[in-house]
């Protein structure tokens, strides 16, 4: 960092630096060597190097070069308007010579600094932008209540000519669908689908419906439509693992994000059970009866007849192993009634701000506002358990812990100093079963 000296010269209006150790291009300059800036009413500065052995060698130089002799210097006294004059005067040269009579070369001059008094900064050209959408579409996408036929407006049933051509009339699904528009489509499969026409897409960060152009886009439940004995032929000879792949694959193409899930309706499932239970028992008549022409076979001999139990389990694990469910319809005319409420189900379910699916088979919850009453109504859920005995439970085992505790390592709850039982028996037998069983397949209450 060169060492400088910054005077000014109240008569002259001269700024004089001096600057001593300062390397130039050229070489490192000598440690006597000083450089001058002269700035006056002159129209350029004037830079001078001088080789004088000290400060006051270069100051008497400058007084020498004067064309005429300007006295000493005097003394005066600190007066806040001259010292204003001056810091204006200064101002003014410094700002006059960086706007009008700037040096062309500033590398050269690293006095002159026209940003420091010239530049200001820029205003962003930039707005935030504007809403495509007025206030009212933001309140009629986020209203609380719709009706019913609203909500079903929205929806497009895709219907595979398989499945109009083998159960349904035509007339029978516009009377079905008449709020919601029917696509019919060429498939291959027997497949029923949903599609929803919105004009408003949910941020799930806001959590809020913002308006949008009308779009469509594919609801991710998949229904496939058999008869009970073309199911139970597919899952035999394990083609329906492919027909589910196949379905759930095409519709990931057209919307990879989401993640399907596939109903299989089976028309006359039922039936088909009763109709195989009747030959099985006719077979057994036959048999005790010894008259076999009662139990004769319609196939030949040698194939296999599954029992009603076979086909039970082989759809049980069919929904295990595909993850599907399987829901069975008496025929054409129930399942257009089921659809029809399935289709208001999904319809509604976007819209439905507490919807909680994983919770939807519990069925009533009975909740406390207390860690008391919520024990109180826990325990209620047992027969015959009413309030007063509920409390009287929690007077004795203030927690559920303690009472899985007792139960496991004692077997019963005890008596009170009374020597009557805490609970009554029916009550504390169903307890038992629930906090000691390690079997999920067993029933709290029999019969």
């Amino acid at each position: 960092m060169p060492n400088s000296v910054i005077t000014l010269d109240s008569d002259t209006s001269r700024i004089i630096e001096l600057t001593s150790d300062d390397p130039s291009p050229s070489g490192p300059r000598h440690p006597e060597q000083a450089s001058v800036v002269i700035l006056s009413s002159s129209p350029a500065p004037v830079r001078q190097n001088l080789a004088h052995k000290n400060v006051l060698d270069a100051i008497t130089w400058l007084s020498e070069t004067d064309d005429e002799p300007s006295p000493a210097p005097k003394r005066r006294k600190f007066s806040p308007e001259v010292a204003t004059q001056d810091r204006d005067s200064i101002v003014d040269s410094v700002s006059t010579f960086s706007r009008k009579e700037g040096p062309k070369n500033p590398a050269k001059d690293s006095f002159s600094d026209p940003i420091s008094f010239t530049s200001s900064p820029l205003k962003s050209s930039h707005r935030p932008p504007e809403p495509s959408y007025t206030a009212k579409q933001l309140r009629d996408a986020n209203k609380v209540t719709r009706k019913k036929a609203e909500l079903l407006g929205e929806m497009v049933v895709e219907i595979s000519d398989v499945v109009t051509g083998k159960f349904f009339e035509n007339d029978d699904i516009q009377a079905a669908f008449a709020d919601s528009e029917v696509r019919a489509v060429s498939d291959t499969y027997p497949t029923i689908s949903w599609k929803r026409k919105v004009q408003a897409s949910y941020d799930p960060r806001r959590d809020l419906f913002i308006p949008c152009e009308l779009t469509e886009y594919r609801e991710r439940i998949l229904v496939v439509y058999y008869d009970a004995k073309e199911l139970v032929k597919h899952i035999q000879d394990r083609s329906l693992d492919t027909i589910v792949r196949r379905v759930v694959a095409r519709a990931q193409a057209e919307n990879p994000a989401a993640e399907f899930h596939v109903i299989i309706l089976v028309d006359g499932y039922d039936q088909y059970l009763a109709k195989i239970r009747n030959e099985e028992n006719k077979r057994y008549k036959a048999r005790v009866l010894g008259q076999p022409s009662l139990g004769a076979l319609d196939h030949p001999v040698g194939e296999k007849d599954p029992t009603v139990k076979d086909i039970e389990s082989i759809v049980q694990q069919t929904q295990i192993r595909l993850e599907v469910n399987i829901f069975p319809v008496r025929n054409g005319k129930e399942a257009l009634t089921w659809l029809h409420s399935f289709t208001y189900t999904i319809a509604g379910r976007i819209y439905d701000k507490y919807e909680r699916t994983s919770l939807g088979t519990l069925g009533t919850v009975r909740s406390g506002t207390g860690s008391r009453s919520t024990f109180v109504q826990s325990m209620r859920q047992f027969r015959l358990m009413t309030e007063p005995k509920a409390e009287r439970l929690l007077e004795h085992y203030p927690g559920l812990w303690r009472i899985c505790q007792q139960l496991n390592g004692h077997g019963t709850l005890g008596q009170d100093s009374n020597g009557k039982n805490i609970v009554p028996p029916s009550v504390h037998a169903a307890m038992k079963v629930l906090f000691t069983s390690n079997d999920p397949e067993e029933v709290v209450y029999e019969g």
